[in-house]
């Protein structure tokens, strides 16, 4: 029975305006991470830069989720 998941996604605009996210997940069956790149004019790419509050080169943020009711739940 798991207790609890929780994961963190660290987001940092680079000098070339593509969006670094580094994912950490983990629960009582272990843990997991992963990294995505995501470029302008993709599709989440505006909805990266608002989430994570990203507007100039530099900018990174982490936010922290839970997983809640069959969804990830941002904690801040």
């Amino acid at each position: 029975m798991v207790t609890k998941t929780v994961r963190s996604e660290t987001a940092e605009l680079r000098d070339n305006q593509q969006i670094t996210i580094t994912f950490f997940a983990e629960s009582d069956h272990g843990c997991s991470h992963g990294d995505a790149t995501i470029k302008p004019g993709d599709e989440n790419y505006a909805v990266c830069m608002t989430r994570f509050g990203l507007t100039k080169p530099g900018d990174a943020k982490t936010i922290e989720c839970e997983w809640k009711d069959g969804r990830w739940v941002d904690l801040n």
